[in-house]
């Protein structure tokens, strides 16, 4: 199962390279540490832990960017999709949560 991880690393792991690929291309290092900073003040969620807190992380993210939290999650489900191996365009313009779901 493709959530069990991928070249002996778990799915955790690989979430959180391609959040950091993600918002590091699309905000760059120092916006990216904003975005935990206010993760841990306003959630209480470090950076280990947003893979078991996805929810949460959408939701932080709809509030703080408002529609560009779209194109985050956009990003995000692109850079697992190539940490996958599978096609980014099979799914279209999904959030991480949908994408989630599909390959599970």
């Amino acid at each position: 199962m493709i959530l069990d991880g991928i070249d002996g690393k778990p799915f955790s792991e690989v979430f959180l390279e391609a959040l950091d690929e993600a918002l590091i291309s699309l905000v760059g290092e120092t916006g990216k540490h904003v975005i935990y900073y206010h993760l841990q003040k306003n959630y209480s969620i470090k950076r280990e832990e947003v893979p078991e807190k996805l929810e949460l992380l959408v939701e932080f993210l709809k509030k703080f960017f408002g529609y560009g939290a779209k194109v985050i999650e956009g990003m995000i489900v692109r850079k697992l999709c190539v940490k996958l191996g599978m096609n980014p365009e099979e799914f279209g313009d999904i959030g991480v949560l949908e994408f989630l779901k599909k390959i599970k």
